[in-house]
């Protein structure tokens, strides 16, 4: 070949790899030396990866790349705390040796590693499309970031599986008799914790429906709870008696209330803080208790505080104590762990890195699953980085694995029910963590009605319904009759919506779908889509809490005055808990609002100590703006005692946590009150806050909320509202705003008390046909509530499809696909047809045949079709079944009952020449 010829054909192989996306941006790098390999295959079920010197790259997707250090003399091919899958389909990529680097190249990612031996940690990873992501060098350090938002332009993001833990097949529980370990003091476990072991997704145009599909795929999938967590809770810090217990739980069988999971806290026990000790003087007979909760349809959770008997994590001493007396408590009947983290006694962790909590739901988990292997281990811990409310760190990137979770302790303000709403929707996204929850009606002291009422609505519509106090109880027979009606209601509506909300679960563990979907999942060009105060409940409800009302809030500033009229109040700082002696500071404080901490600088002012110290604030509140019954809060660790008008309105001097605690006095509008408040601190944190709220004041919360693109129909009032745009609703006290979806399927079950009750051979299917036409595909899930036969197959799901032209509405009734134990042969359906405006029908047919539409108040038998006509009043209950009659502004609903129908045969039912739905 002449030399003319040779120049002809290495440009042409330049120009070949230069066009291509992968190499654009190293386009002046390319040299006579190079040498190409294109079209290798990697597989990650059969290959160990590609080696460069120290390193390690392993392609698990061409957007997903593995780069591993090597640690001592060999790379990790075990699955590790984090990481439990990485057998993936075969990546194609592309090889480019040069003279002082090889380039990897897939269709999303680039990868330049340096030749020289003494570099061989120095990477550069670019995107395809020449997007420098960071360059990897023996200084970098990547560290456990939140998981990445939904964002339209979303790239690249990566994640370190530091420390890197190697767990055994037994996990966190005793070396099995006819295992060996290498080393015995680690229980089987090994911990390469200095690993450099990096995760970098690129999902190209996937986005971040991508990047969570190859998340949970390398993580693990987030297991399905039973189906009696998703019914109510009932919780409180009491020392309870088997018979307090007991009736407590009578209580709501006896007022037809629904309940499912009554909570033990830590006083079962001796000492009532940690160890496994039955407190036999409370708890006589333990077995008979537990069954006779059982006998009431209700499972037990008890709470763990649990001290560590070893300075390390993996001591087998540690390891097999836990697991014995875990599995003690378990053999007794009890059903589920609460694991929860205490400040001050708390388990040990195999690396400072990995935090208690997410250590701890491993240990749990893994003891409730040997010794209980066909059921569902279900704890209950805190949330990993949410510590009582605010959220403060990422959590580790395993924790999803280990449901369902709880902010802490938190308060009856709506401060904190604000960030409760936005814990949840958030941790759906940037923790996969989709079964976030609150304590419902705050933690510590006694709620207002509104703020007991907004937080259980709120409760209804989220991952869990746990009602929980230190303070009072959440009982809704112990508020206003109002209230417990508007309470009960709410509770009983989250029993109807069990079918839909268990889909939505089980959508969680197949894709990783949180149940809370902020809008901007589905809506990301939209900068209002963002926001955490409202999201989708499953595939068609739009929920927006009302988080915000009359209750407790600071007293404005302007209102507190000194004696000599100063603005604020005048604050008596005393070295002794007894408010004795002469103040060692007085100064005037604007308002009474500290958090002052514990530890080293926690004093209130210098010269002060950080612990016994007392205050005594003075001064007159007012003008008073409205007339009414005024109720102050003050939340505080510890004592306080509160004087308004020279009345004692709240007395509690004795050493407690940071509480709330509430007095009622009436005031007049324009009054001016003198104002006494007296505080000492014991130890550790040292807090106060003082509120008020006119209970008088009932006025209609305004809530503003952003309208998805699409039309929406008001549950309660029947109007259609047509996105995207903002609206604000009138929300009196009843009254949550809610949409459903037009286009939308909500299924419902005729009312129980229990989880159980009901094997769902009684469904209500609430249709909503969409104006604009279209097709939508939902399913029925279900499967035996408690086992893990889920996990292989053994389930059962129903396809219904729902279609709209200008000529028909159809809903097809698939037959019902795989199978389970306790699987029905034969259900009853109940179609509700949200029909627009002025649309008429002229035929309905149940595959070939046509039924005669009746009006309401008609008996029939068998199959039947009857159209029923808005009420004229606003009703206070949706989504109750059969007969339910349309809301004011809606048009007509057409029900069709379908009774005994067999599942394995599908059905076709055809509304026929409508109208304009408007």
């Amino acid at each position: 070949m002449n030399m003319s010829n040779k120049i002809l054909k290495y440009y042409w192989v330049i120009f070949v790899v230069v066009l291509g996306p992968i190499f654009y941006c190293f386009l002046g790098s390319y040299h006579k030396k190079d040498n190409i390999e294109g079209n290798l295959q990697f597989c990650s079920s059969v290959d160990k990866g590609l080696t460069v010197g120290n390193l390690r790259l392993q392609f698990l997707s061409d957007g997903l790349l593995r780069v591993e250090k090597k640690q001592g003399t060999d790379f990790e091919n075990e699955h590790t705390f984090t990481v439990v899958d990485r057998d993936w389909p075969c990546v194609e990529y592309k090889k480019l040796v040069k003279d002082d680097s090889i380039i990897f190249s897939t269709k999303k990612l680039t990868i330049t590693v340096d030749h020289s031996l003494e570099k061989t940690n120095n990477l550069s990873i670019k995107t395809a499309s020449g997007d420098s992501f960071f360059e990897l060098s023996n200084e970098t350090k990547i560290i456990n970031t939140f998981l990445p938002e939904p964002k339209p332009n979303f790239k690249i993001w990566a994640f370190p599986d530091t420390p890197r833990i190697v767990p055994p097949p037994w996990g966190a529980t005793p070396v099995p008799d006819n295992q060996s370990v290498k080393d015995p003091t680690l229980s089987g476990w090994r911990i390469d914790s200095e690993a450099t072991d990096l995760y970098i997704f690129v999902p190209g145009k996937g986005g971040y429906e991508q990047f969570r599909k190859d998340f949970l795929k390398l993580t693990g999938p987030i297991p399905l709870p039973p189906l009696y967590v998703f019914g109510l809770w009932y919780s409180r810090y009491h020392v309870y008696t088997e018979e307090s217990a007991l009736q407590t739980i009578q209580n709501f069988r006896e007022r037809k209330i629904p309940l499912d999971v009554f909570v033990l806290d830590t006083d079962w026990r001796i000492g009532g803080s940690d160890g496994y000790d039955i407190n036999e003087a409370l708890f006589p007979n333990i077995e008979r208790f537990i069954n006779d909760v059982h006998n009431q349809n209700v499972f037990l959770a008890i709470n763990d505080h649990p001290k560590a008997v070893s300075e390390y994590a993996l001591d087998p001493k540690e390891v097999s104590y836990r697991y014995s007396h875990l599995t003690r408590i378990l053999n007794l009947g009890v059903d589920a762990w609460w694991f929860d983290r205490n400040w001050y006694t708390h388990l040990k962790t195999p690396d400072e890195r990995l935090s208690i909590e997410v250590w701890g739901m491993r240990v749990y988990k893994d003891v409730t699953q040997r010794f209980r292997p066909n059921r569902r281990p279900l704890i209950l811990s805190n949330v990993d980085g949410i510590d009582h409310g605010e959220s403060n760190q990422p959590s580790h990137p395993a924790a999803h694995r280990y449901p369902i979770w709880w902010t802490g302790d938190t308060k009856p303000e709506w401060s904190y029910l604000q960030k409760g709403v936005a814990n949840a929707v958030n941790s759906g996204i940037t923790r996969m963590m989709p079964y976030v929850s609150e304590d419902i009606g705050g933690h510590t002291g006694i709620p207002t009605d509104e703020f007991y009422i907004r937080s259980l609505q709120y409760g209804t519509f989220s991952p869990i319904l746990r009602l929980h106090s230190s303070g009072g109880t959440r009982l809704p027979w112990d508020y206003s009759a109002s209230a417990a009606e508007i309470a009960v209601e709410y509770i009983r509506l989250r029993y109807r919506l069990l079918p839909y909300i268990y889909g939505a679960a089980r959508r969680a563990y197949d894709d990783g779908t949180p149940m809370l979907r902020r809008c901007d999942l589905f809506w990301p060009e939209y900068e209002d889509a963002k926001s955490d105060q409202q999201y989708l409940f499953g595939d068609d409800l739009l929920v927006a809490p009302v988080v915000d009302g009359k209750g407790l809030h600071h007293i404005p500033d302007e209102l507190l005055h000194t004696i000599d009229g100063q603005q604020g109040l005048t604050g008596s700082y005393f070295d002794n808990m007894e408010l004795s002696g002469v103040a060692a500071l007085v100064r005037v404080d604007a308002n009474v609002h500290f958090d002052w901490g514990e530890g080293k600088g926690s004093q209130p002012a210098e010269g002060l100590p950080e612990d016994l110290f007392s205050v005594r604030w003075e001064g007159k509140v007012g003008p008073v703006p409205s007339t009414g019954d005024y109720q102050f809060g003050i939340t505080s660790d510890d004592g306080l005692r509160l004087w308004v008008g020279g009345q004692k309105v709240i007395d509690y001097w004795k050493d407690q946590g940071a509480s709330l605690h509430t007095g009622k006095i009436h005031l007049k509008k324009g009054g001016f009150y003198d104002l006494k408040l007296e505080y000492y601190d014991h130890q550790y944190k040292a807090f106060c806050e003082m509120t008020w709220w006119n209970v008088d004041d009932q006025s209609v919360a305004e809530r503003i909320l952003w309208v998805p693109p699409g039309s929406w129909q008001d549950m309660w009032s029947g109007e259609i509202f047509t996105g995207p745009q903002k609206i604000s609703i009138s929300s009196p006290l009843w009254h949550i705003p809610i949409f459903a979806r037009q286009g939308g399927i909500i299924l419902s079950i005729p009312q129980i008390e229990y989880t159980r009750e009901n094997r769902w051979n009684d469904l209500v299917v609430d249709v909503f046909p969409d104006t604009e036409g279209g097709k939508t595909l939902r399913m029925l899930y279900e499967d035996d509530g408690d086992s893990v036969s889920y996990t292989r197959g053994e389930h059962c799901k129903t396809p219904l499809i729902l279609e709209n032209t200008d000529s028909k509405i159809s809903l097809t009734i698939g037959q019902i696909e795989g199978d389970f134990q306790q699987a029905v042969d034969k259900r009853t359906w109940t179609l509700r047809f949200h029909l627009g405006k002025g649309a008429k029908i002229s035929k309905v047919t149940v595959d070939d045949t046509e039924l005669i539409v009746q009006k309401s108040g008609h008996k029939i038998e068998g199959q039947k079709a009857i159209l029923l006509s808005p009420e004229k009043n606003t009703s206070h209950q949706i989504f109750s079944g059969r007969g339910e009659r349309p809301k004011s502004q809606s048009g007509s609903i057409l029900e069709v009952t379908l009774p005994n129908c067999n599942v394995k045969k599908g059905m076709l039912i055809r509304l026929e020449k409508l109208n304009s739905l408007i």
